[in-house]
């Protein structure tokens, strides 16, 4: 599937750019469908991506947030925080070329090989309509939960059994 295993990184002031295009990558599409003029999407996800960020930093200030590279290029945004049981997965995208993959399958692989030996489950939101749930089930979430707009997964606890 990925030719290049992506790997994960702190992000910083200087992904402020790719964060953005990733941002843009997921809002865009919709807002499209229903016939607005590419400027007015433009300002209105750079504005959608403005709040999100001070909203962010405002109701998990302790998350980590990371960007995810493959090769040389920032492809994708996870933000998880672990400062919490269960841990929260409050956000991972990827750019519309790095979908279906097997990016995704092998970053979220990394944050529950790092619960995995501390018995601590994971869970994060889902919208309704998004295709990526199939791909949370297989790693184990299942659905606890749901609004109008989302469902929440959690995938249980598990801890290797040493012999």
């Amino acid at each position: 599937m990925i030719a290049i295993a992506p790997t994960i990184r702190s992000a910083t002031a200087a992904d402020q750019a790719a964060r953005r295009a990733i941002f843009h990558s997921v809002k865009s599409p919709p807002l499209e469908s229903i016939g607005w003029s590419a400027a007015a999407i433009e300002q209105f996800c750079d504005q959608q991506f403005e709040i999100r960020d001070r909203s962010l930093a405002m109701s998990v200030p302790t998350a980590d947030r990371s960007v995810i590279v493959v090769g040389d290029e920032v492809v994708g945004e996870l933000i998880v925080d672990r400062d919490r049981d269960p841990w929260a997965i409050v956000d991972i995208a990827l750019l519309t070329d790095h979908r279906s993959q097997g990016v995704g399958t092998a970053v979220l692989g990394d944050v529950l090989s790092d619960a995995d030996p501390l018995g601590v489950a994971v869970e994060l939101h889902v919208d309704l309509d998004n295709p990526a749930r199939s791909l949370y089930e297989r790693l184990g979430f299942v659905v606890t939960g749901s609004t109008e707009l989302q469902y929440l997964m959690r995938r249980p606890a598990t801890r290797e059994e040493s012999e």
